[in-house]
C-alpha cells in the first residue's frame, strides 16, 4: 500500500538559451577551506566581543599600581617621580585623562570593558624602559624599598596621508623636530590627532645603601591612556613587563639615578586596554546578536526543503509573518544541499547589513585592537596572534559585501533597464564565487599598517616644550577619522579591482549564467552578489551548442525561492519575451489527480523559465509562458501508481475488477486490513481531507533475494471464451510479530525458541 509525493524530481528550468543539469558545485572541493574561513570569522566576532572579553577578566590584574588611589594626586604619594615628569608637570587636560582612567578602572559602577590583548615577546622594539632614565629623589636611610614612577604627557601631531606620501615628498622634506612649537608645526602643515599621557610604574625595588652600580631587573606597569579630541572619552592602554635597570645611589643628595634602563630581552609583555561601554559598542552587540540569529535560523531553515511559495494577490502578508518566514518556512522533511552557511550568510541582505551596521559602529575600538595587536606582534610574530588578526581583519569582508550591495541597489535605483538582463553594468556588481571575496580579503588584512602609513608623518610634542592646554585636537582631523577618506578609496579600489578580475578571469562562466533565467535572476534582478549556488550550469550539448542546461531538483529550487524572496531585494524587472505580459496574464497548467491513467498531452516538455512579475514575486513558467501552480502538488513522479486503483471507490469495487485466488481476496482479510484499504484509496484517489506525501522512492534492480512476484502463484476463476484479458490480483494481510531486541539478541542466544509460520497468534 502505497502513500507517496515526489520531491525529488528534476527541473529543467530553461528559456531560449537555457536548459539546466545538477551536479556538485566544482569548487567542492575547496569547501573545508571555506569552512576554515569561516571558522576565522568566527574567532573575530567572538575575540572582538568586549562583554565576553570583559566577563573573564584577564585584565583586571593591571589594576595593581592604582589600586590604593582614588585620583592622579594620590599616585605622587606613593611613588617617587623624577623632577619635571611627575603627575603635576602634564596638563590640565592630562591630567583629567589620568583621572579619567583611574576613576573607570576602580569605581566599581564604571561602564567600561577591561579587556585582555596578549602576552607578546619583548625585543628591543617598542622601547618601554628607556623613560625611566632619570633622577629620583630616595632617602635608603628610611626604606630601602622604592617605588619609582615617571609621567609624560604629549600631542601626536600628523600631516598628509597616504595619497599624498605618494604622489609627493612630505615624508622627506620639512620635516618637523620635537624642539619645534604648536605653532611652529601648524605652519608645518601638521595638525593634532591625538593626546597622549604616559605614566610608567615600577613594584617595589629594594636597594642597597651603597654608591655601587647596582643592576636589577625589575617588573613595571604601564598606564597609557590616548584621547582622539580634546575632553573626548579615552581609551587606555595597560601593560605589564620588565627591565633591565642599573641603580646609582647617592646618599649624601638622598637621589637615586637610573644610568641605564633597557627592555628585558626574551620576556614577556601583557598588554589590555580599558574602552568605555558606549551606546554605539552595546548597539554594535546587539545587531551582531540579531544578525547571527538570523544566520543561524535561516541556514537551518535551508537546511530543509522549503515550500514554494505560491503569490496570492487577495492575501496580504503581516510583516511579523514576513519576518518569522525568513527562518521558520514552511517545509517538507527532506534534506536540501542548496546553500553552504558562507554562501547564505554573504549573499543574506539582512546578515550583510545588519552585520555591516555592528563592523561601522563598533570601528574605533576594533582598529585601535587591531593596531595594537599589530603593534606588539610585528617584530618577533606570533602564528596565534597573526591567525588572531587574520581573523579580526576578515569582519571587513562584510563591508566589501555590503559596498556591492549598495552598488547594486544603487544602480537599479538608477538604471533604465526595462527587461531583466539589459543593463551589462550590474552584471559586473557581482562576483563568481566567495573565492574572489578571500582574494580581497588579503589587503583587508594590511589596513592596520595602511592607517599607520597613512599618518606615517608625525611628531610628539611634549608638554615640557610647549603649554599642551591651548591645543585643541579636532575629531575631524584625529587619528582615525582622517583616515576614513582614505581607507574608503583604498577599499573601493580593492573591490573594483577584485570585481575586474573576476569579470576576466571567469569570463566564459559570467556568459554562461547570463544565458539562463536562473542565473539572471541572480546576477541582474536581485540584490545577490555571489553566484557559488548556481552551480551545475553547462552548454547543451542537445541543442546548438550556444545554449546552457540546468537540471535542478524541485527541493533546491524551492529553497531557493524562498531564499531570493526572504533573504535578499528582488528588483521586478521581466524577462525579455515577457516584458510586453502583464503579470496577471500568466495561464495556469495543473495535473488532474484522479485520471485513470498519465495524461501525456497535458505535461509541458519538462523546459521553465524562472521569473519575477511586477510585485517582486518569483514564479515558474513553461515554454508557453504559462505559470505552474501549486509546484509542490505539480512536481511527482508518484502519480503513476494510482493507476492501478484510480476507478474503485472502495475495497468491493476491487473485487469486481481483479479476480482474486480462494482464500487470499479482499473478504478474506481482517476488518481492520479492510479498513486499511479503503483508507488509502479515499486518501490517494477521492481526496477526502487527508492531506499526504507522495513520494517516489527510486528506481530499483529486482533480485532473486527480493521475491516479488512468487505470491502470485495460485489458481484464479477466469472464463477466456467471454474475455481473453485476465486481471489478477492477491491480496494477503498478516501482522508482524517480533521477539526481543538489541540487547537480548547481544546477550542471549537468538536460535532457540523460534516461532514458525504455521503457528498461531497465542503459541508465537
Amino acid at each position: 500500500f502505497i502513500i507517496c509525493i515526489e520531491m525529488s524530481a528534476l527541473y529543467q528550468i530553461q528559456d531560449d538559451l537555457a536548459r539546466v543539469k545538477e551536479k556538485k558545485p566544482f569548487m567542492t572541493t575547496f569547501n573545508k577551506i571555506y569552512d576554515g574561513i569561516v571558522m576565522l570569522i568566527g574567532i573575530g566576532i567572538i575575540i572582538l566581543n568586549w562583554a565576553v572579553n570583559d566577563y573573564i577578566g584577564k585584565a583586571n590584574c593591571f589594576k595593581t599600581p592604582i589600586a590604593t588611589s582614588n585620583n592622579a594626586a594620590d599616585l605622587e604619594a606613593q611613588y617617587t617621580f623624577p623632577k619635571g615628569q611627575s603627575i603635576s608637570d602634564m596638563s590640565k587636560i592630562g591630567i583629567w585623562m589620568l583621572n579619567y582612567t583611574i576613576d573607570s578602572l576602580m569605581r566599581k559602577e564604571a561602564a567600561v570593558y577591561s579587556v585582555y590583548v596578549g602576552s607578546f615577546p619583548l625585543s628591543t622594539t617598542p622601547d618601554v624602559c628607556s623613560l625611566f632614565k632619570a633622577t629620583y629623589a630616595a632617602d635608603l636611610a628610611k626604606s630601602s624599598i622604592v617605588r619609582i614612577g615617571v609621567a609624560s604627557n604629549s600631542l601626536m601631531f600628523v600631516r598628509g596621508d597616504a595619497i599624498s606620501h605618494t604622489f609627493s615628498d612630505d615624508t622627506t622634506t620639512n620635516l618637523a623636530n620635537s624642539s619645534m612649537t604648536a605653532s611652529q608645526l601648524n605652519d608645518l602643515g601638521y595638525y593634532p590627532a591625538r593626546s597622549n599621557v604616559d605614566v610608567r610604574l615600577t613594584v617595589n625595588v629594594p636597594l642597597a645603601n651603597t654608591s655601587e652600580p647596582q643592576n636589577q631587573k625589575v617588573s613595571f606597569y604601564r598606564v597609557f591612556p590616548k584621547s582622539f579630541c580634546t575632553g573626548c572619552s579615552v581609551v587606555t592602554e595597560m601593560g605589564f613587563g620588565y627591565c633591565n635597570m642599573t641603580f646609582m645611589y647617592n646618599d649624601t643628595l638622598k637621589i637615586v639615578t637610573i644610568t641605564k634602563s633597557s627592555n628585558l630581552l626574551g620576556s614577556t609583555m601583557k598588554v589590555a586596554l580599558i574602552m568605555d561601554e558606549s551606546k554605539f559598542t552595546s548597539a554594535s552587540h546587539y545587531l551582531k546578536f540579531i544578525a547571527i540569529l538570523f544566520a543561524v535560523g535561516g541556514y537551518l531553515a535551508s537546511r530543509r526543503t522549503v515550500q514554494w511559495k505560491e503569490f496570492d494577490i487577495s492575501q496580504t502578508e503581516s510583516l511579523s509573518s514576513r519576518i518569522l518566514r525568513t527562518v521558520s518556512p514552511k517545509y517538507f522533511p527532506y534534506p536540501s544541499d542548496a546553500l553552504r552557511f558562507d554562501m547564505f550568510c554573504y549573499n543574506s541582505d539582512l546578515f550583510v547589513f545588519l552585520f555591516s551596521a555592528a563592523v561601522l559602529l563598533d570601528m574605533q575600538y576594533g582598529l585601535y585592537y587591531s593596531k595594537t595587536i599589530n603593534l606588539w606582534n610585528t617584530d618577533e610574530p606570533q602564528f596565534m596572534y597573526s591567525v588572531l588578526m587574520f581573523g579580526i581583519s576578515m569582519r571587513f569582508l562584510w563591508l566589501n559585501c555590503a559596498t556591492i550591495k549598495l552598488l547594486k541597489l544603487t544602480w537599479n535605483t538608477i538604471s533604465t533597464a526595462t527587461y531583466n538582463g539589459e543593463s551589462k553594468v550590474m552584471s559586473f556588481f557581482n562576483l563568481s564565487s566567495v573565492t574572489s571575496l578571500y582574494l580581497s580579503s588579503i589587503l583587508l588584512f594590511y589596513i592596520p599598517q595602511y592607517i599607520a602609513y597613512n599618518n606615517v608623518v608625525t611628531i610628539n610634542l611634549d608638554n615640557r616644550v610647549d603649554n599642551l592646554d591651548p591645543v585643541i585636537v579636532d575629531p575631524l582631523q584625529s587619528y582615525y577619522i582622517r583616515s576614513v577618506p582614505v581607507v574608503i578609496v583604498g577599499g573601493l579600489v580593492n573591490i573594483f579591482g577584485i570585481l575586474l578580475w573576476d569579470h576576466t578571469v571567469c569570463y566564459k562562466k559570467w556568459q554562461l549564467l547570463a544565458k539562463n533565467s536562473l542565473g539572471r535572476q541572480a546576477i541582474y534582478n536581485s540584490s545577490s552578489i555571489f553566484c557559488d549556488y548556481l552551480f551545475g550550469i553547462e552548454l547543451d550539448l542537445e541543442g546548438d551548442h550556444t545554449t546552457t542546461i540546468l537540471h535542478c531538483k524541485a527541493r533546491r529550487l524551492s529553497t531557493l525561492q524562498w531564499f531570493f524572496m526572504n533573504h535578499m531585494i528582488l528588483f521586478g524587472l521581466p524577462e525579455k519575451e515577457l516584458r510586453a505580459k502583464k503579470k496577471t496574464a500568466f495561464g495556469t497548467m495543473t495535473i488532474k489527480t484522479n485520471s485513470t491513467t498519465p495524461q501525456e498531452d497535458q505535461l509541458p516538455n519538462g523546459k521553465y523559465l524562472f521569473v519575477q512579475d511586477g510585485d517582486h514575486h518569483l514564479h515558474l513558467v513553461d515554454d508557453h509562458l504559462s505559470e505552474l501552480t501549486a509546484t509542490n502538488e505539480y512536481v511527482r513522479q508518484a502519480n503513476c501508481f494510482k493507476t492501478s486503483i484510480a476507478t474503485p471507490s472502495s475495497t468491493r469495487d476491487l473485487e469486481a475488477q481483479y479476480t482474486f485466488p480462494n482464500g487470499r481476496g479482499i473478504s478474506d482479510m481482517s476488518r481492520i486490513a479492510i479498513w486499511m484499504v479503503n483508507y488509502t484509496i479515499a486518501a490517494i484517489i477521492n481526496r477526502d481531507g487527508v492531506d499526504i506525501y507522495l513520494i517516489n522512492v527510486g528506481t530499483y534492480p529486482l533480485t532473486p533475494a527480493i521475491d516479488m512476484c512468487g505470491i502470485f502463484k495460485a489458481s484464479y476463476a477466469a472464463d477466456l471464451s467471454k474475455s481473453n484479458n485476465v486481471n489478477l490480483s492477491v491480496a494477503v494481510n498478516s501482522p508482524m510479530f517480533i521477539l526481543g531486541d538489541a540487547i537480548s539478541h547481544t546477550f542471549s542466544d537468538t536460535s532457540v525458541n523460534l516461532a514458525n509460520s504455521s503457528m498461531k497468534a497465542l503459541k508465537i
